[in-house]
């Protein structure tokens, strides 16, 4: 096994293990096939890197920045992984790294990342890891340390881009990119985001041209996608994002120094993107999303209260320990096994059911998600003309 594989297989088995974050791509198994190393991971319909060239099943803004949301949440469980305990640093985020599934974004590409634990509580980001690798166009400028601040300037350069295909689409990012290239050294530089340690002009002006273009629109009466993006792409976004690239407006009152601000961390991305959707969300769309969130009646919650009793009694001493840990990537890793196992043993019929089980698993899991409480997850598997079934 190659050295980079065997580090990636390492990694995801422990993200699998640690963390089952809906915007991370983990390992659903691996298998080798003569001399060739195979990690089985769920099937993409495209990267963010071909969406922003050509969108295909285009995303409305409003799905489209509740999914960099959730990227920048999959970061932020990176950079507190297992609950504090442990810093992972990606080191090569950038759009062809982030996966599309099923309208999903996920990140991926876990091939560079680090580990480090934490040792002290409130570990600073200036206890990074030693930056050994160049990693293309998104990555942040060269320091001796990688820390998280730089996962967080390559989130920003792929947050920046996205907003720029909404608004201008994939003739936008392009001519985006020529700029990048032309505000450099002549003739030799790359559509990266920096020239020297700073953010290019470049990028700033862009972010300037897309406010002002969203802003001065004549009128949004009745286009719903256009009043979410008066709302959405507002001063506070723009700030963010030059925020991101450590990049801070001198002020009176400001003791920042352009070009030296500290970036905000992830979970403080997450927050603020949170909160610029909600309040560029039109009045109709607010009321739209109340009146479709299900209802439940009690005489349901009561069934599956009755049910979830009955099998905790089932359970052994053994199966109460492991249960609560049990997260959905586990299951999918042993279902996976046990489609090998079937195939092994010629056993087809149990095959192709355990190939509808995991197509189904992640409508399944995306429904549990709506339910009022999902501290307890009760799980059923139908076996017919069976005199009993046994659960693992």
């Amino acid at each position: 096994m190659q050295k980079s594989a065997a580090k990636e297989w390492y990694n995801l088995q422990r993200l699998s293990k640690e963390e089952d974050h809906p915007h991370l791509m983990v390992a659903l198994g691996a298998y080798w096939h003569g001399s060739y190393f195979f990690i089985l991971q769920e099937e993409a319909e495209q990267s963010l890197h071909d969406y922003l060239k050509e969108p295909g099943d285009k995303f409305e803004s409003r799905e489209l920045w509740t999914q960099m949301q959730g990227i920048a949440e999959g970061l932020s469980t990176l950079h507190k992984l297992y609950k504090g305990t442990k810093i992972a640093y990606h080191q090569d985020l950038k759009p062809a790294n982030i996966l599309i599934v099923n309208r999903k974004f996920k990140i991926t590409d876990f091939g560079l990342l680090e580990l480090k634990p934490v040792i002290l509580p409130g570990d600073t980001d200036m206890t990074g890891v030693t930056n050994d690798h160049v990693t293309g166009f998104y990555a942040a400028p060269r320091q001796g340390k990688y820390t998280r601040d730089c996962d967080i300037w390559s989130l920003g350069c792929i947050m920046s881009e996205v907003a720029t295909c909404d608004i201008q689409g994939p003739q936008g990012v392009g001519n985006y990119k020529k700029a990048r290239m032309a505000d450099g050294a002549p003739g030799r530089d790359t559509p990266r985001f920096f020239r020297g340690y700073q953010v290019k002009g470049a990028v700033l002006h862009m972010h300037a041209q897309l406010y002002n273009h969203v802003q001065s629109a004549i009128s949004t009466d009745g286009n719903q996608t256009m009043q979410f993006q008066r709302g959405f792409y507002s001063k506070k976004f723009f700030e963010l994002l030059n925020r991101m690239f450590r990049q801070y407006s001198i002020t009176a009152d400001s003791t920042h120094i352009l070009g030296e601000g500290v970036a905000p961390a992830a979970a403080q991305v997450v927050d603020e993107l949170d909160l610029l959707r909600k309040e560029a969300l039109p009045t109709t769309m607010l009321v739209h999303e109340v009146e479709q969130r299900p209802q439940y009646p009690e005489s349901l919650v009561s069934l599956m209260e009755a049910h979830l009793e009955g099998f905790g009694k089932t359970l052994s001493k053994k199966n109460r320990e492991e249960f609560p840990g049990t997260t959905a990537s586990i299951l999918k890793r042993y279902i996976v096994k046990l489609q090998h196992k079937q195939h092994e043993e010629r056993r087809q019929l149990g095959l192709v059911r355990l190939k509808q089980f995991l197509e189904g698993f992640d409508q399944f899991y995306e429904l549990i998600r709506t339910l009022p409480s999902v501290g307890k997850i009760m799980g059923f598997i139908w076996v017919r003309n069976s005199p009993a079934a046994v659960w693992k």
